[in-house]
């Protein structure tokens, strides 16, 4: 089985970019240009960029660099941050419960 990352899909990431990595994908309000805010999706979720989909990412620039279980372990801490600072706590159960950390 391959392992993938443990998306929620509750859409902090993309509502929140960081203004030098993300800087061509960025609206002056921080929101990616491709969130659709009505549907809470990425609006090209199938042609994303690179930097935007965390497995392929690992694949492409990090397979040599680290493990992937670290790897996730720094992006769900990351996730987990932003849930709880904007309070989006019903997300942030949804991770655990997908992480299989709490039933």
């Amino acid at each position: 089985m391959t392992k993938q990352f443990p998306c929620v899909a509750c859409g902090l990431c993309c509502r929140n970019l960081d203004e030098t990595i993300y800087a061509d994908l960025r609206l002056p309000d921080g929101t990616c240009m491709y969130y659709d805010a009505d549907r809470k999706l990425c609006s090209v979720y199938d042609a994303r960029p690179l930097k935007c989909r965390i497995d392929d990412y690992y694949a492409f620039y990090l397979e040599n660099e680290m493990d992937i279980e670290h790897y996730y372990e720094m992006n769900i801490e990351a996730c987990k941050n932003m849930m709880l600072l904007f309070e989006d706590y019903d997300s942030y159960t949804k991770i655990l419960v997908k992480m299989n950390q709490i039933d």
